[in-house]
């Protein structure tokens, strides 16, 4: 009997991993494949080229999103909003920590810039609804702490 208790438990820690971690970021990956993949260079051409940032830090944006967040950066858009297209499944309640953790991870990466050109991080992202808007404070904040 309790070698059955035992595999009970066990497969409802697996189901409840399954449904916290890996189903929202299968989920968020399926929501983007049937676009076209580009390169970080075309990513920049095409939505960034004229906006007066440097590529480097659009570049540098979209890879601390690969590595931060598990999305796949190539399919991204600069409007593709984190409470929709790549938020965690809200029809099954799942708390997704992986944003947590990619909150987070920017605040820390962007903080100390940000303090040294005293822009309200805290405030800034609380607004961000969209890539776009992430790129955007990510290269403000990088920009302004490259030029200290």
């Amino acid at each position: 009997m309790t070698l059955l208790i035992k595999i009970l438990i066990l497969c409802i820690a697996g189901a409840g991993y399954y449904l916290t971690f890996e189903y929202p970021r299968k989920r968020r990956a399926m929501n983007l494949t049937d676009r076209s993949v580009l390169t970080p260079d075309e990513f920049f051409e095409r939505f960034y080229n004229n906006s007066g940032m440097e590529k480097e830090v659009v570049v540098s944006a979209l890879q601390f999103i690969q590595e931060n967040a598990a999305l796949p950066v190539g399919r991204l858009r600069p409007s593709d909003r984190f409470d929709r297209v790549l938020g965690g499944i809200k029809e099954l309640e799942v708390i997704d920590s992986d944003w947590d953790c990619f909150w987070d991870a920017t605040f820390n990466y962007l903080y100390e810039p940000a303090h040294m050109k005293r822009i309200d991080l805290e405030k800034a992202l609380a607004d961000i609804k969209d890539v776009d808007q992430y790129i955007r404070i990510f290269a403000k904040t990088k920009a302004a702490h490259e030029k200290i």
